[in-house]
């Protein structure tokens, strides 16, 4: 491979990567229920939806003298006591264990606690979280560590989660339905790379998207496990991610799906407009009305007050008219 095709290569897997952790770290920070749900189903936790949530977004320094900066994709504390790290992968990566092992060890130091000579160091429970992958992947990592000569070890233990071989059903099971956008990475493992054909039917991929997709967050969203906002971003950042994935898989096909299947985005979008339109509509017209009523109450205190000034006056004529005539 030449220089050139080399760091074409190396750009395509920066950029897909960067799309790919950006768009999970948007997912893990929807709506605070979501999250908590989505916790809960992964850890086997029982928070309440209202639990209060704290990211732990900062780097630490890895290498003093290079002043190398490691992130970890996520490590939430809930209610200020426990912490959970979740680490997205798109790729095979068998040494991604050591990076959680890193990213826990960092974050337990930071919040390391000190009793006399001792201090109490806190993993946060970590998971790896497979996006996508294209050979087999274990279902955890374990990290064993010697203590001492004396053979006393400890088994640092990572569960996987991969999406890839999971439906949608699974999904909603887990409360994952906010990481629902990545079950498109599945169009990847459907295109025949050789001759650049998808080997299922534009109709199945419309089926595909439009029901394990946009059908999962529609259903969720009425049932009321994510809120209006999270399916409206989830939409989004599911249509960029059909299209940055139809884009660079470069199949013919999936041109047609994403025409075939741009209704079902924009749908609510437009969906939204045309509500926010209505309902701005309706304000001007209790507000118009609000003033014409407020005319019409002004017109009827007026002619209140005219009826009762002419009540008044005739009431003192007939007063002036006994006192001179005598009572009728």
């Amino acid at each position: 491979m030449d220089n050139n095709r080399k760091n074409e290569t190396f750009l395509s897997i920066g950029d897909t990567k960067k799309i790919f952790d950006k768009t999970f770290k948007k997912c893990i920070t929807l709506s605070v229920k979501a999250v908590v749900r989505m916790i809960n189903g992964i850890f086997g936790t029982d928070y309440p939806d209202d639990s209060i949530l704290t990211y732990n977004w900062t780097e630490f320094v890895k290498d003093n003298e290079r002043m190398n900066m490691i992130l970890a994709d996520c490590i939430v504390t809930v209610n200020g006591e426990h912490a959970y790290h979740m680490e997205a992968q798109t790729y095979n990566d068998n040494e991604v264990v050591f990076r959680v092992f890193d990213y826990g060890f960092e974050h337990a130091k930071r919040n390391a606690v000190k009793d006399e000579n001792r201090y109490v160091m806190r993993f946060p429970k970590p998971v790896i979280i497979y996006l996508y992958y294209e050979y087999n992947v274990p279902d955890e990592y374990v990290l064993e560590m010697e203590l001492d000569e004396e053979g006393n070890q400890f088994d640092y233990t990572v569960p996987v989660i991969k999406i890839p071989d999971m439906s949608s059903e699974d999904m909603e099971k887990k409360n994952m339905v906010i990481l629902i956008p990545f079950r498109l990475m599945k169009l990847r493992s459907w295109v025949d790379k050789k001759n650049k054909k998808m080997t299922k039917s534009a109709e199945e991929l419309k089926e595909f998207i439009e029901c394990d997709i946009i059908g999962i967050i529609n259903k969720n969203y009425a049932l009321g496990n994510i809120t209006y906002e999270d399916a409206y971003k989830l939409k989004d950042y599911s249509l960029k991610l059909r299209d940055y994935i139809c884009e660079h898989l470069g199949a013919e096909e999936l041109e047609e799906v994403q025409t075939m299947t741009d209704h079902s985005f924009m749908t609510e979008a437009d969906i939204i407009c045309e509500e926010l339109e209505i309902l701005r509509e309706e304000k001007e017209k209790w507000q118009r009305d609000k003033v014409e009523m407020q005319k019409s109450n002004d017109n009827l205190q007026k002619s209140n007050d005219n009826l009762l000034k002419s009540n008044n006056d005739l009431q003192s004529e007939l007063q002036a008219y006994k006192k001179k005539y005598g009572d009728l």
